[in-house]
C-alpha cells in the first residue's frame, strides 16, 4: 500500500451533521489505481515519421522500437493494411496513399501498372480498390488487395515520387481492364496533353500480340494517328466524314492566328473549309461562344469558310449533317 497511488474520494451520502451551525464533516475512503494512459495520443516519434513520410512508412525500416508500434496498433492509432506497413487511419481514403502503401509491401523493384499507373500518371481511370503493380518473373507477390503482374523486363519511371512503369505500357496495359465506355478515356487524354503519340503507343502494341481488345485498340491508335483528339471527333470521322461520296478530309489542322497556333478540326484544303466539331462541354457557355466568335473571324481574315455542327446534330441526324456538308463544299467549289 505504501508504493500505490493515493487517491481520496468522497463516499456518497457521508456527509454527517453534529450541531446545527457548525461546518459540515464528510468521510472519505482511500482507493488506489494506476494513471489512465491516453489512447488516442499517438508516439511523437511515430507521428513525426507518419508526417514525414506522408501518411505511409514501413515500420521494419523505420528505426522505432517494436513494443511502439505494437501498441499503437492495439490502441488503433495506425492502421497496418499490409504486413509491416503502417498507414495513417485518418488518410485511409485517399487512394494515393493506397496505392503507395501497396507499392511499399510490394518491395523496391515492383512498379505500379495498368489502371493504378494510369491513376498515378494523373489520367482518367477506372482506379478500383485493387492495386497493380508490375514485377519481375523471380517474384511472387501474395498480397490482399494487390494484383501482381510478371515481366522479365519492363521501364520504370517516377512519377510524383512513384515507381511506375512507362506511360505507352500502361496505357496498352490497362486497356483490357477500363470499363467499355471509359475504354478509350485515358488514351485520348493521353495524346491529347501530348504526353505521348499514336505512333508511340503502336510500337507497344506490335508487342502485344495477345492483347484482349487489340483489334479496337489498333482501330483508335489508326484515327488518333489520323487526327481525331475526342469521342465527337471519332464519331464524326467514322460516320460523317467518310464514305460513298465524301472527298478526303483533313484533321487536327494547326494554323497560327494573332492569338497562337490554333488546330483546325476538320479542313477541306481544295474549298478551305473548316469544319469544327462542337462538343458541349467546350462549347456551350457564353464565353466559348465569345472565343469561338473571335477564332472565327481571325480564321475569315485568313480565307477560312468556318462551319460549326453541335454534338446533338452530329450523333442524332448523321444522314443530314453529311448532305449539309456535301452541299456546302459544292457551293464553295462553284464560288471557286
Amino acid at each position: 500500500m505504501s508504493n500505490a497511488r493515493r487517491t481520496l474520494r468522497a463516499v456518497p451520502g457521508g456527509a454527517i451533521h453534529t450541531h446545527p451551525g457548525r461546518p459540515q464533516l464528510a468521510t472519505y475512503r482511500v482507493t488506489t489505481g494506476r494513471p489512465v494512459r491516453d489512447r488516442t495520443r499517438v508516439n511523437p516519434r511515430l507521428r513525426a515519421l507518419l508526417d514525414a513520410q506522408d501518411g505511409v512508412l514501413d515500420w521494419h525500416e523505420c528505426g522505432l522500437p517494436r513494443h511502439i508500434v505494437e501498441y499503437a496498433e492495439r490502441a488503433r492509432q495506425i492502421t497496418t493494411p499490409y504486413p509491416g506497413i503502417v498507414v495513417d487511419p485518418r488518410r485511409l481514403g485517399e487512394p494515393d496513399l493506397r496505392r503507395r502503401a501497396a507499392l511499399l509491401a510490394a518491395g523496391p523493384t515492383a512498379a505500379l501498372s495498368h489502371l493504378s499507373a494510369l491513376a498515378a500518371w494523373g489520367l482518367p481511370a477506372d482506379d478500383s480498390p485493387a492495386v497493380h503493380v508490375m514485377t519481375g518473373p523471380e517474384r511472387r507477390i501474395r498480397l490482399d488487395g494487390v494484383v501482381a503482374h510478371r515481366r522479365p523486363r519492363f521501364e520504370v519511371v517516377n512519377r510524383a515520387g512513384l515507381r511506375v512503369t512507362r506511360l505507352e505500357d500502361s496505357l496498352v496495359d490497362g486497356w483490357p481492364l477500363a470499363e467499355a465506355d471509359r475504354q478509350r478515356a485515358p488514351v485520348l487524354h493521353a495524346v491529347n496533353a501530348r504526353l505521348t503519340t499514336p505512333r508511340r503507343l503502336a510500337t507497344v502494341v506490335v508487342h502485344r500480340p495477345n492483347l484482349t481488345g487489340r483489334r479496337a485498340l489498333i482501330q483508335l491508335i489508326d484515327r488518333l494517328d489520323a487526327g481525331c483528339r475526342s469521342e465527337l471527333e471519332l464519331w464524326g470521322y467514322e460516320r460523317i466524314f467518310r464514305g460513298p461520296g465524301m472527298p478526303r478530309f483533313d484533321w487536327q489542322v494547326p494554323v497560327r492566328l494573332g492569338t497562337g497556333l490554333v488546330y483546325l478540326d476538320v479542313v477541306h484544303r481544295a474549298t478551305m473549309t473548316n469544319f469544327e466539331l462542337d462538343g458541349a462541354k467546350w462549347h456551350g457557355s457564353p464565353q466559348s461562344r465569345e472565343r469561338d466568335l473571335r477564332r472565327d473571324a481571325a480564321l475569315a481574315a485568313r480565307g477560312y469558310r468556318v462551319v460549326r455542327l453541335t454534338h446533338e446534330r452530329l450523333t442524332r441526324r448523321p444522314a443530314e449533317v453529311r448532305a449539309e456538308i456535301l452541299a456546302i463544299l459544292a457551293s464553295a467549289r462553284m464560288r471557286g
